[in-house]
């Protein structure tokens, strides 16, 4: 009975420090700075931004959790709820309400989940799907990045595809060698059968050590609904100096969407071989 009793007070003293983690960031004025999620060793970045909103609680996408996650979800665009099935376990959200079912038992949160009319994008608060699924998570005031570790995640749909294309995959020196920094996607340009669009990123070397030349490799993958695109993994196609520690290296992507097709997701794992 204790060891029940502490795994709960253990869990609920964990989520209570997450939230007060995001208060804090809140608190100093909404500094705007950019949010991050990491799900396991990928940062994974959707059309649409994730934000902290003014309950203080950490939105992100549905898309982040059916296409990367990796739970069923069943979206009604008519009444705009969603059903999502992870490990056995169901949630069920409402847009526009702080009523949130969990395995058919109803519950009130301190937030209400909202839709992008624009976008037509469900976004709901990670709070619950952390707690309902047991996820590990870890929030780093200072980086504004919420880490999520889960051998049950990354593992859906198109991802094993994804992971399957990098042959560098099993020389991995370093996992976690740089942290995100900042990141932005931009419409180049637009034609008749296509749109031009660019990643820019920066990352910096967390190693806390020099990064010989030839040994960074920071991995991307796009997915788009039809396709997906990603670095092509010959380490002779680009240069790879050597990166000093605590640098800062920028990294500016190009691709395109052909007409009829569209962005799904954008996964960066930024490591050394």
């Amino acid at each position: 009975m204790r060891e029940c009793f502490m795994m709960r007070f253990c869990k609920f003293f964990l989520l209570f420090c997450f939230s007060a983690l995001i208060t804090s960031a809140q608190a100093e004025a909404q500094d705007q700075k950019q949010l991050f999620l990491k799900l396991n060793q990928y940062y994974v970045f959707t059309p649409e931004s994730y934000y902290i909103n003014n309950d203080n609680r950490f939105m992100v996408p549905l898309r982040v959790v059916d296409d990367l996650i990796g739970a069923d979800v069943v979206f009604n665009k008519e009444t705009k709820t969603a059903e999502i099935t992870f490990s056995d376990q169901e949630v069920k959200f409402t847009s526009d309400s702080n009523k949130v079912t969990i395995n058919n038992t109803p519950f009130s949160m301190n937030t209400k989940v909202a839709y992008n009319e624009k976008t037509e994008t469900l976004f709901i608060p990670v709070y619950i799907l952390i707690n309902t699924f047991n996820l590990n998570v870890q929030w780093n005031h200072t980086w504004k990045q919420l880490d999520i570790n889960d051998e049950r995640i990354m593992e859906s749909k198109g991802i094993p595809d994804l992971k399957g294309s990098d042959v560098w995959r099993s020389k991995v020196s370093n996992a976690n060698a740089f942290r995100m920094v900042h990141y932005a996607l931009r419409k180049v340009h637009e034609e008749e059968m296509f749109t031009r669009m660019q990643i820019e990123f920066t990352a910096e070397n967390i190693t806390g050590y020099y990064i010989h030349e030839g040994k960074e490799d920071i991995h991307y993958w796009i997915k788009l609904n039809n396709s997906f695109c990603a670095e092509t993994d010959t380490k002779e196609q680009r240069p790879r100096p050597y990166v000093k520690a605590k640098e800062i290296t920028k990294k500016v992507i190009p691709f395109d969407i052909n007409k009829g097709d569209a962005l799904n997701y954008i996964v960066i794992w930024p490591r050394t071989v």
